[in-house]
């Protein structure tokens, strides 16, 4: 490029910029915002401790070793999926009942990404968090009585994926789900949304929330209960469009609607009291 040429591109951006500051600023939609990224720091070796440690003849690494992360949650030094774009930032929660409520707060089909709040909320937001407790409040209990894992434990990019790589996410990450089922002895997993979706079948995970059904889930070397429930955020979608139904005045309309939720938030009600009776 001669001299002339890169003056009137440099020209161009200033112009570009002085009209709008985030004009040229551009994205995929799936790509996190860089205050969303965490940096891990690994602070360099003592030289003086390196040198006490290292004795006079050593066999050198190889170019391609990395040092052990260690101290980091198991789906930050996780490997198993090549094409993750970064891990979830919490992607579980401990609690005092042996259930394990699996989620999944990101996408699975092209569409506007959702941000990782995972640190400040279990399924996202604070309106999904608190209608969730809503509902275990019926059955006496509270969030804090249920484990809570994100399934998959990763965020990918929705919009280049196809079924098959999903497929092979929710089989990888099923490693991290057994982890925790033997570690804190769980004894009945319920399965919410996308990530029944994944762990299930689109076809069965509809079925089982629907119908209230439960099966034994093979994994590891056994099996688990598992029941199937809407996500926080279905049924919040749902209130939604009760609410506007009932602002426009539409009765027909406001009457159906309210009849779905009374069969959903029943069939959740009912997963949760035989989820506790299995357990307690």
């Amino acid at each position: 490029m001669d001299t002339h040429t890169l003056e009137e591109l440099v020209d161009s951006l200033a112009e570009a910029l002085a009209a709008d500051e985030s004009g040229l600023v551009g994205a995929y939609s799936h790509e996190p915002a860089p205050e969303e990224i965490d940096l891990i720091y690994t602070p360099p070796p003592d030289p003086a401790r390196t040198a006490a440690a290292t004795p006079e003849r050593s066999v050198a690494q190889p170019d391609s070793f990395t040092p052990e992360r260690t101290g980091l949650p198991a789906n930050f030094r996780c490997t198993l999926c090549t094409d993750r774009m970064y891990p979830v930032k919490r992607y579980y929660r401990s609690g005092r009942l042996p259930v394990l409520v699996l989620l999944h707060n990101g996408l699975l089909a092209p569409g506007p990404a959702r941000l990782d709040r995972s640190e400040q909320f279990v399924f996202g937001s604070r309106e999904e968090d608190e209608l969730f407790e809503r509902m275990v409040s019926t059955v006496g209990k509270t969030p804090g009585d249920f484990h809570f894992q994100e399934y998959t434990a990763c965020h990918f990019n929705a919009d280049r994926s196809l079924p098959e790589d999903w497929n092979e996410r929710g089989r990888n990450c099923l490693t991290h789900l057994n982890d925790t089922i033997v570690r804190e002895n769980i004894r009945l997993l319920l399965v919410t949304g996308p990530a029944a979706v994944l762990l299930l079948g689109e076809e069965k995970a509809h079925s089982m929330a629907t119908g209230g059904e439960g099966i034994h889930l093979p994994l590891g070397d056994g099996e688990i209960p598992a029941m199937a429930i809407r996500s926080p955020a279905a049924l919040l979608a749902l209130e939604n469009k009760r609410r506007r139904a009932g602002e426009r005045g539409n009765e027909s309309a406001y009457k159906q609607i309210v009849g779905q939720e009374k069969v959903i938030k029943k069939s959740i009600v009912s997963a949760l009291r035989q989820a506790l009776q299995a357990v307690e």
